[in-house]
């Protein structure tokens, strides 16, 4: 019999790698649709990217359910949306600087082809 202690209840993402700022472009989307197809025996790979500032957030979704962001880091800007993610819940505001575990997606809303990040957890940055 084997007894369960407190950190085996605890969730724990697993990330792949670290991504720097020059990283987040389609064309690293692009290769990561080699690995395809993702699901139960291939999960979609999840990455870390650290120190991105919230340059705005907007709540999205007809229960405005979902967030919006722009995230800012070495002067590049890039979108991002978090499903099910209300942002004032999770105390993050315009001038953040948080760390993020993301996917890479294209967004095909309305006929545009936009790269975009998906949230799928942050923490605030602490000082380092």
């Amino acid at each position: 019999e084997t007894n369960l202690n407190p950190d085996d209840l605890i969730p724990k993402l697993l990330l792949e790698a670290e991504l720097e700022s020059a990283d987040l472009t389609v064309d690293t989307y692009n290769l990561l649709l080699l690995l395809e197809p993702f699901g139960v025996d291939n999960v979609k790979p999840k990455f870390l990217v650290n120190g991105l500032e919230v340059v705005s957030i907007r709540q999205v979704g007809q229960k405005k359910q979902h967030a919006q962001h722009v995230l800012s880091t070495a002067g590049k800007s890039i979108p991002s949306i978090a499903f099910s993610f209300n942002a004032l819940e999770k105390n993050i505001k315009v001038g953040d600087t948080i760390d993020v575990a993301v996917e890479l997606m294209v967004d095909n809303w309305n006929g545009r082809n936009e790269f975009k990040m998906r949230l799928v957890d942050f923490k605030h940055q602490v000082n380092r």
